[in-house]
């Protein structure tokens, strides 16, 4: 133990002096190979925040650009400190009216070849040579600014019983609005929906504010929302008697049913009840029916409005009597 603590006794200096001349030789020794190592040189990544200036006049953006781009680099260790201390850019703003241009119908792409511009991307003086970029190719897609009246839709979907009340739309005030966008995605719409919650419950009748639903390639609405009257009524029960006629039979023959009619049960609303017209409803029996042993056959319900909920006919069955006539 005493040999080790003589051999640290005369490996540090022990004097002031010969301290002060003991860090005075690490530190140069110690900056000499921080020189060597940053006169090196090193690859690093820069990342940078992308954003757009001076768009062409009346054209719209019709693709979502490239946002960020990082990009590889060469260069001396002393440089890359340089920037990344000094200089160093977050974002950058490209002139789209430097890029490249290519049309294709009314559409217009303006690119920019990344490889082939590195000041472009990096904008200091710094010699980095550049290595990759993570794009290869920066595109944004204009297409001509058109307007164009379109009608909006009354197809809503709202959270309501439908075996107890029927909602209708009355009217929508304004009917049509203006859309202005791009002529590509004009020419694919032909009407406009509305933003509505299907989890509202619409209980009562009266006036309610929708939003209108914006598309890919729109950039505004005139307006942008519309009021839309909306009719809750209930749904009752309700019946229509009807007569029964028998189809297929001979000439000659006479059929009585007995009753000679039967009631077409339904669910509706009293407005639906009211505009109802018995020609709209038929009831038949089969005469080739009649031709067995049971005396009751039974009754077909062949036409009625699709509307209605929960048709039945009662009853379901009518007994016969058939007569030849002389």
């Amino acid at each position: 133990m005493g040999r080790n603590w003589q051999f640290f006794n005369k490996l540090f200096p022990q004097n002031r002096r010969s301290w002060i001349i003991y860090l005075f030789c690490v530190s140069t020794a110690a900056l000499f190979w921080l020189f060597l190592t940053f006169n090196r040189n090193f690859e690093s990544v820069l990342s940078f925040k992308l954003t757009y200036s001076n768009f062409p006049d009346q054209k719209i953006l019709v693709n979502v650009p490239e946002d960020e781009v990082s990009v590889r680099v060469k260069a001396r260790g002393f440089d890359l400190l340089s920037y990344t201390l000094l200089e160093k850019r977050k974002h950058i703003t490209l002139d789209v009216q430097e890029f490249s241009r290519q049309r294709r119908g009314s559409k217009v792409n303006y690119f920019l070849e990344l490889t082939g511009n590195p000041y472009q991307i990096l904008q200091n003086r710094n010699p980095m040579s550049v290595i990759s970029y993570s794009i290869d190719t920066l595109i944004l897609t204009f297409d001509e600014l058109e307007s164009k009246r379109l009608p909006v839709t009354k197809a809503l979907t709202f959270n309501v019983d439908s075996n107890a009340y029927e909602l209708r739309v009355q009217s929508i005030i304004p009917d049509s609005i203006v859309v202005e966008g791009s002529r590509a995605a004009l020419r694919k719409i032909e009407f406009v929906a509305l933003i509505h919650d299907t989890a509202i419950s619409i209980q009562r009748s009266g006036d309610y504010r929708f939003a209108v639903k914006s598309e890919k390639g729109i950039l505004s609405l005139q307006p942008d929302s519309v009021t839309v009257n909306l009719e809750v009524e209930p749904i009752k029960p309700f019946e229509i008697n009807i007569p029964i006629a028998c189809v297929g039979k001979p000439d000659g023959v006479e059929v009585k049913f007995f009753p000679a009619s039967a009631a077409v049960k339904f669910l509706t609303t009293s407005s639906i009840f009211k505009k109802l017209d018995p020609s709209q409803f038929k009831l038949i029996v089969d005469y080739d029916a009649l031709k067995g042993e049971n005396q009751r056959v039974l009754i077909r319900l062949v036409k009625y409005p699709s509307y209605l909920k929960n048709v039945k006919v009662s009853p379901g069955k009518a007994e016969y009597l058939i007569r030849t006539k002389e």
